[in-house]
């Protein structure tokens, strides 16, 4: 069984941290990212080794299906007491697809597996 986590993230790590570190990103502004929450990566582990139903062999795709683009995600850390005194990032970059969307309901289904958090700018929301 596999689980194929999108980005991870907590308050303190995932790439808003970094970017924010940066006054230029040479990277896109609008291109996609999907997210899960450490926490809800882990519950997704626990659902899969506890799971009654068969899932050996499967690949499950952990997210929060709310994907956002870099400067969203961003916008979002922006809010909370942690990144409130940085600033927001030049974004520079031009090249380079625009990101996936990506559907996690087999990991809902199977799994019986749900994010605890709706998306990162929900989770920011609870870190004001």
């Amino acid at each position: 069984t596999v689980l194929r986590l999108t980005g991870l993230y907590a308050l303190d790590r995932g790439a808003h941290g970094a970017w924010l570190k940066m006054e230029t990103v040479k990277q896109r502004p609008d291109g996609l990212i999907g997210l899960v929450s450490y926490e809800d990566a882990a519950r997704a582990v626990l659902d899969a080794l506890s799971c009654d139903g068969e899932v050996a062999g499967n690949v499950f795709l952990v997210c929060d299906g709310k994907e956002q683009t870099r400067a969203q995600i961003c916008e979002s850390a922006l809010k909370t007491d942690m990144w409130r005194s940085y600033k927001m990032p030049e974004f520079v970059g031009t090249d380079g697809g625009l990101g996936k969307r990506f559907d996690a309901s087999k990991a809902r289904k199977v799994l019986g597996w749900k994010p605890r958090y709706d998306s990162f700018d929900a989770f920011c929301d609870l870190h004001k």
